[in-house]
C-alpha cells in the first residue's frame, strides 16, 4: 500500500480519516494502521477503500503507471495539489482553468504564448 497516495486520496476528498472509516465500515484505529503504513489492508477493505476515495486499486498500490509519463514539472505539481486541502485545491483548479481559456483565447487572436510569466 502506498500510504502516501492513500493519505493524498483521502484528503483531496476532503474526509477525516474517522470518515473514511465510517464510509468503509472499519474502525478508525484500523484506517490510522493503513495509512501510516503499519498494517495492510485485506482485499475487501482495499475495495472498499477505493470506492470511498474513488480512486483505483492500482494508485493505492502504487502499480499506476500514468504519473511515470508526465513531465518532472507535472508530477510535483500532482504531488503538491494533493497536499493540499481542499480549499487550495479549488483554488488551483480556478486558477489553471482560467490559465487555460486565457491561453487559448490569445491563440485565437494570435496573442501568442504568455511570454514574461514566471
Amino acid at each position: 500500500m502506498d500510504t502516501r497516495r492513500l493519505k493524498a486520496a483521502r484528503k483531496a476528498k476532503g474526509l477525516t480519516q474517522a470518515e473514511v472509516a465510517a464510509l468503509v465500515g472499519i474502525r478508525q484505529q484500523s484506517y490510522y494502521l493503513y495509512e501510516s503504513g503499519k498494517q495492510d489492508p485485506r482485499s475487501e477493505v482495499l475495495a472498499g477503500l477505493c470506492r470511498a476515495l474513488d480512486v483505483s486499486a492500482d494508485y493505492l498500490l502504487g502499480l499506476d503507471v500514468r504519473e511515470s509519463t508526465l513531465s518532472d514539472d507535472e508530477s510535483q505539481l500532482i504531488r503538491d495539489f494533493r497536499d493540499c486541502d481542499r480549499k487550495w485545491q479549488l483554488i488551483v483548479l480556478e486558477t489553471a482553468q482560467a490559465a487555460a481559456l486565457s491561453s487559448a483565447a490569445a491563440q485565437d487572436t494570435g496573442e501568442g504564448d504568455a511570454e514574461g510569466i514566471a
